[in-house]
């Protein structure tokens, strides 16, 4: 387990509040069991037990027993632990009672429901490779990192089912291909800080922090073919010139910030160049990419000729 800040612990691919006097009992292997804190009524004490994997369907379990007691009460997360990882509320009560013992090993994928899927079109993984990664980095890029997890389906950021609508595949092929995409280290779960919480989701393995100012995933622009073109135009000139635009706000005072840049070129507002750039990324004409190897500076390209289709 890795320490954010102050309130905060990165377990596994999430981030979870630290509470003040939380203290350590034991650790084996992946688990880790804290004491944490007595209710208000002062007859429990409650527990953390982390399991600190990437990708593991839940890293924080919640134990409490009756002050005097030794048996846990059977709270729903006790009943997961018996189902799924049988061995670990012995090794609780263990750890509990100041017996040092080994924790039980378990896959990484231990207790999650869904079943290994082997995709009916077997050349999805080459066909839409670089289309997931353009559309993982493009919502990373804005602040809404895509995920594997069920529960962001709601908060519109659940890979498979985005992934499956823009690229036309199903959402149970698309989740094998990012399966297969993470195992070979092109992309990885990462932790960002959103508005006042931690967001997790996916990026690529070289990813740049998101920039602040892109928030829609829905980003439209209204102008017209002529002025795109123009547009693409000036990326392209920057990008010969050794001084490619970005969209990050920190490369203003570089002289390098495409929304400054091009809004004042055409007369047009930040905002649309803005929505521009993400609508092209979107449908990968423009990528990042590095334009010097020795300073490892990075900037936008134009990757593939426009077509408004």
């Amino acid at each position: 387990m890795e320490k954010v800040d102050e309130n905060f612990i990165k377990v596994g691919s999430r981030v979870v509040r630290f509470m003040d006097g939380q203290t350590e009992i034991m650790a084996s292997g992946q688990w880790a069991l804290h004491q944490s804190s007595v209710s208000p009524c002062g007859q429990w004490q409650n527990y953390k037990l982390y399991r600190d994997v990437e990708r593991a369907p839940k890293n924080v379990f919640f134990l409490t027993r009756q002050i005097g007691e030794a048996k846990i009460h059977r709270t729903h997360d006790v009943m997961v632990l018996e189902e799924y990882y049988p061995g670990m509320m012995d090794w609780v009560h263990s750890s509990l009672n100041g017996v040092v013992k080994t924790a039980p090993e378990f896959s990484v994928k231990n207790g999650w429901t869904r079943k290994t899927h082997q995709p009916v079109d077997q050349s999805i993984n080459f066909a839409v490779a670089q289309g997931i990664k353009n559309l993982i980095n493009l919502a990373w890029e804005e602040g809404k990192p895509l995920s594997l997890y069920v529960q962001t389906r709601k908060q519109g950021r659940y890979a498979p089912q985005i992934l499956s609508q823009e690229l036309g595949f199903k959402e149970k092929d698309v989740e094998f291909t990012i399966d297969e995409m993470i195992r070979r280290g092109e992309i990885e779960h990462v932790t960002i800080k959103g508005q006042g919480r931690y967001i997790a989701g996916l990026a690529l393995k070289d990813h740049n922090p998101p920039p602040p100012h892109v928030s829609s995933r829905s980003a439209k622009t209204n102008l017209e073919e002529a002025e795109i073109l123009k547009i693409l135009d000036l990326l392209k000139q920057a990008w010969d010139s050794g001084l490619p635009m970005s969209a990050y706000a920190q490369t203003r005072r570089q002289g390098r910030y495409a929304p400054a840049n091009i809004s004042h070129e055409l007369k047009i507002t930040e905002s649309t160049v803005i929505n521009t750039i993400t609508m092209l990324m979107r449908k990968g004409f423009i990528e990042y990419e590095v334009a010097n190897k020795s300073t490892k500076l990075k900037g936008l390209r134009v990757v593939k000729e426009f077509s408004n289709g």
